[in-house]
């Protein structure tokens, strides 16, 4: 989003294992702050999960900002190129129904302030490019069927890696060079897309903590906006309670979607 990076290569050392905070000072005074947070779904470790899930409601209820309200923008990643996306028992799902029980805490209940975000648009099947817009269908189901969101998210497409061979790099006339067109999805170009619906959304939002205003004045400079690790919370240990409550949300959560899948199975 920044046109750097600097965000990434530290988020490969350090950003799977803890809860790194980013941040920006402006001129007015104003502060930008991004969570990097680790993956959940991960049906043989729900130790990890529930950790995940601990620091990140410990990180809501203490920050001195989001205490009060919510963010004004949630991305939830998978990949688009990933064969079990839409497996009722696979990682994504699983991580809907985790993400899922931080609901109060993340999702504005009058305007919809969250994004899924497919990575990887250029690898993995054509069959999966050819069809995008069934593939967003399916994912969006998955959200409807797995959680209770009360607006129900953006859904579009990303590129980790700008040298694959489908993907034809552009100078976009609003936000510049490092844009990529993915395949032949029209005017889905990337970050382009990522950067206009964070402004969209941040119009819209009636609890986030900054406005449209904001991140356009971010945006318009972006590639010249310094950031730096203004935190890094290591995950809640096992031995506190509030990652027992976790532990236990998250296994009845999981389990749920067990007891749907074996269901099916017997019909």
């Amino acid at each position: 989003m920044f046109g750097n990076r600097q965000i990434s290569d530290i988020s490969l050392k350090e950003g799977t294992s803890r809860l790194a905070e980013y941040s920006t000072n402006l001129r007015d005074g104003r502060n930008l702050k991004i969570l990097d947070c680790p993956g959940l779904g991960n049906p043989h470790n729900l130790t990890w999960d529930a950790k995940v899930l601990a620091t990140l409601k410990k990180y809501l209820d203490t920050d001195p900002e989001l205490r009060h309200c919510i963010p004004n923008v949630v991305i939830i990643v998978g990949r688009f190129d990933d064969p079990k996306l839409t497996n009722k028992d696979g990682a994504f799902v699983r991580s809907l129904t985790a993400i899922n029980l931080l609901n109060a805490r993340l999702f504005d209940k009058q305007s919809c302030n969250a994004i899924i975000l497919l990575t990887n648009y250029s690898g993995g099947k054509q069959s999966y490019r050819t069809h995008a817009k069934v593939r967003q269908k399916e994912v969006m189901d998955l959200v409807k069927d797995h959680t209770t969101f009360p607006q129900m998210p953006y859904i579009i497409y990303g590129e980790n890696h700008g040298s694959q061979l489908d993907l034809e790099s552009i100078h976009d006339p609003l936000f510049g060079p490092g844009c990529f067109k993915l395949g032949d999805e029209g005017n889905t170009i990337y970050p382009s897309n990522l950067i206009e619906l964070i402004i969209k959304v941040s119009a819209g939002s009636t609890k986030g903590a900054l406005g449209p205003d904001f991140f356009n004045k971010v945006f318009q400079s972006r590639e010249s906006v310094f950031l730096w690790k203004s935190c890094n919370l290591p995950l809640v240990s096992s031995d506190r309670k509030r990652f027992r409550r976790a532990f236990y949300s998250i296994k009845e959560s999981y389990k749920s979607i067990e007891h749907e899948r074996i269901y099916e199975n017997i019909e």
